[in-house]
Formats: C-alpha cells, structure tokens, sequence
C-alpha cells in the first residue's frame, strides 16, 4: 500500500498552485471514476476538480467539503492501490474489458461510443464512416460561469489508422475573463 505523507501529498483546495500535486490528484480521480478522461489531467484546481473531489469524497463517506487533506488523499491513495490491483487480474467473468489506461492507447474507447450513440438518439450528425481519420470535435460547457476557470471541454472523436474509435478530451472556457473581453481583446 502506498504510504501518506504530508510532504509527498500536501493539502489542496480550489485554486492552489500545487501544479505537480493538483496533477497527481486529477490523475488518481481518473482512476477512480471511469466517465473522467485523462484530458481532465491539466494541473489546475478549478470547479470541475473541487467538483471531482467532492463527488469521490462523497462515494467514500467523507467530508464533502472539496479540501484535499489527509483523510481524501488517504482514500486516494488506497483507490489508487486498489485499482493497480484491479487492472493486473483478468478481466470478470461477466466479459467486461478493462478501461483503457489511455484514449490513445490503440484500444477503443467506450466514452466515444457513448458520445456517437448520445447524436444519433439526438439526431444530429456524427461523422463516422468506419474509416481512418473521420474527426468530430464536440464542446461540452461547464455549469459554472467563474471567469478565468478552463471547466469545460472540447473532445476530438475520430478512429485512428486500425479505425479503432477514440476520444481525447481537453481543457477549455467559454468564460475568458474580464482581462481577455475588456482590457485586451484576445481577438479583436
């Protein structure tokens, strides 16, 4: 098991400057929730993330209070073990795989699945023809209207050369700021 050390996993909240350690963090929600992606890995500790560690701290029965101290790095940390754990078996009898450790890890990816099946129920068009390289970019807006604060998306959905279906998401805002919509255009 991993050992907690206050030096190795300092204590963060919204908006620390920790980049190394928010990363860390960001990387073990990854792990622990498989609707996240590892484009939610960007060092920033936003809304989304304080969303994230709110919603794990819920799951283990903690504090929900969005502080990443002792207690939730602790819960991480046994996660994190759990989950080594968890991909070194075989996968369950029920013929499930296991959650590709990357979207670009050459095996397909079920979170492009899901976003191909949500247009078509949608109806909208999703570019898709089983061949190599059909590109979807799809922007996913945050709740939040904070300023200044990448919490929401863009996705890149496309099959590679074996036309294995993929996403990539990363960050984005549609809330640049008042330094980038009054002070200086950031594109005028």
């Amino acid at each position: 098991m991993t050992e907690y050390s206050a030096s190795r996993y300092p204590t963060l909240r919204k908006n620390s400057k920790k980049y190394e350690a928010v990363k860390k963090l960001q990387s073990y929600l990854v792990k622990a929730f498989d609707d996240l992606q590892d484009g939610f890995v960007d060092g920033l500790f936003g809304p989304n993330t304080e969303k994230q560690v709110k919603r794990f701290q819920k799951l283990k029965g903690l504090t929900q209070d969005g502080i990443v101290g002792e207690n939730t790095w602790r819960a991480l940390l046994s996660s994190k073990d759990a989950e080594a754990e968890k991909t070194t078996r075989a996968p369950a009898s029920s013929g499930e795989a296991p959650r590709p450790a990357s979207p670009t890890s050459g095996r397909p990816n079920a979170a492009a699945e899901k976003f191909k099946r949500a247009f078509q129920t949608k109806g909208y068009a999703f570019l898709d023809d089983g061949e190599p390289y059909y590109l979807n970019i799809v922007g996913v807006r945050s709740a939040s209207t904070e300023i200044d604060s990448f919490d929401d998306e863009i996705y890149l959905i496309y099959r590679d050369e074996s036309t294995n279906l993929l996403v990539e998401a990363f960050p984005a805002t549609t809330d640049p700021g008042k330094h980038y919509t009054q002070v200086r255009l950031a594109n005028s």
